[in-house]
């Protein structure tokens, strides 16, 4: 069986929230945002609404090679603020891996039944 592959590059800021309660993961080029509590939150809850969009968007017919096109990019400040980072900010961070060294995949759990309510 041969599976087929899409590339979507997505610039992906992560901040913390305005009132510092929280952070989000913001993708600049399609307007997608994923919020938790801890930053690993915010970028678990990112690849959930990513999954769901990618989802919903196949499902309304959309090209399985653009399946985001129509979802509008960032406001301009977030760009901005992209721009203005300092890359070492993160250079702590790392995403959890498996037992191959592998990054884990996003808890997309209930997924299928959002896409088919949909």
């Amino acid at each position: 069986m041969k599976t087929d592959y899409v590339h979507l590059p997505l610039k992906i800021l992560l901040k913390e929230t305005d009132q510092r309660d929280g952070w989000l993961a913001i993708s600049l080029e399609r307007y997608i945002v994923g919020q938790g509590n801890t930053l690993l939150e915010a970028w678990e809850q990112f690849g959930v609404s990513l999954c769901f969009e990618i989802v919903l968007g196949l499902k309304l017919g959309k090209s399985a090679t653009q399946p985001l096109a129509g979802i509008q990019p960032a406001p301009s400040r977030y760009w901005d603020m992209y721009e203005t980072a300092q890359p070492e900010e993160m250079q702590d961070f790392s995403f959890p891996t498996n037992e191959n060294g592998l990054p884990t995949r996003p808890k997309i759990e209930g997924l299928r039944r959002l896409a088919e309510a949909a």
